[in-house]
């Protein structure tokens, strides 16, 4: 008995596309890590950071998200061209969990701020007694 219904033709498995999606998450993580590392290049000196300094240290940041989240992104997007759906979901998935996290980020960061600490400058109202000096010292 022959059944009527015809049987879905099995997908064809283009190793091309698939090699395309890997070189591309596999390039999107070394930029990630490069970028990552490029986070460690800063001044651990304890001394107020320049306006200059922190504009650039905030220009890095924003291009370290959107090379986090952007680059799923974009292989989803090519995921779809290729007609991929549920690879370009689990990317499209991978972008908002990193977008998400870097937004609560930046959204916490100014609760870790140490509060600025003021050091009074002793000046010389201070006697420090020196043998064979005129200075005279009270309580000796």
């Amino acid at each position: 008995m022959e059944s009527s219904a015809r049987k879905p033709k099995p997908r064809r498995v283009d190793a091309g596309l698939n090699l395309a999606i890997t070189a591309a998450t596999v390039g999107w993580l070394g930029v990630s890590l490069a970028l990552f590392l490029w986070g460690f290049d800063i001044d651990f000196s304890g001394d107020p950071v320049s306006p200059e300094r922190q504009a650039a240290l905030d220009n890095r940041e924003r291009l370290r998200i959107i090379a986090f989240a952007g680059g799923p992104v974009l292989i989803a997007v090519f995921a779809v061209v290729v007609e991929r759906p549920r690879t370009a979901l689990v990317y499209i998935l991978i972008a908002l969990v990193l977008l998400c996290a870097n937004v609560s980020q930046e959204r916490v960061r100014h609760l870790f701020v140490p509060p600025s600490v003021e050091v009074e400058d002793p000046g010389t109202d201070h006697c420090v007694p020196i043998s064979g000096s005129d200075r005279t010292c009270p309580g000796g």
